[in-house]
């Protein structure tokens, strides 16, 4: 009975004793103030800039192609992911700005990336979206 008791009193210390402004999750800093819709982009090889509201993230790319299959890729090198026909990079390393890059869609099938940045216990994604040559 008494280290029950004990195991109580120790664990209302800790719970009191917890300092709430350092709880985890809370984002103070977000990287869209706004909803971002995503990108549609044409068939042709193109790179285009996507502004965000934090200069301190990275991203990883969330991979679904035409037959369904998926890879999730991280950085191999700081703020640069390339992934078959895309690349993903920071502009400079102190900017805001996110380079998309992608080669001519010959497929036939439109195709579709997730995008996926954390700023600490901040998250976004959105979605590029390449067409098909028609």
């Amino acid at each position: 009975m008494k280290t029950k008791n004990l195991i109580w009193v120790a664990a209302l210390v800790l719970a009191v004793s917890c300092n709430r402004s350092e709880l985890v999750g809370l984002c103070h800093d977000p990287i869209f103030e706004n909803d971002f819709p995503g990108l549609v982009l044409e068939p042709q090889a193109q790179s285009t800039v996507v502004e965000t509201d934090n200069v301190f993230w990275w991203e990883s790319v969330y991979v679904i192609d035409s037959a369904g299959d998926w890879a999730i890729v991280r950085p191999e090198s700081p703020g640069r992911i390339e992934y078959g026909w895309i690349t993903v990079e920071k502009v400079d390393e102190d900017s805001k700005a996110l380079r998309i890059t992608v080669e001519e869609n010959t497929t036939g099938k439109d195709r579709e990336v997730e995008i996926d940045l954390e700023a600490g216990n901040c998250f976004a994604n959105f979605t590029v979206t390449q067409k098909a040559a028609e």
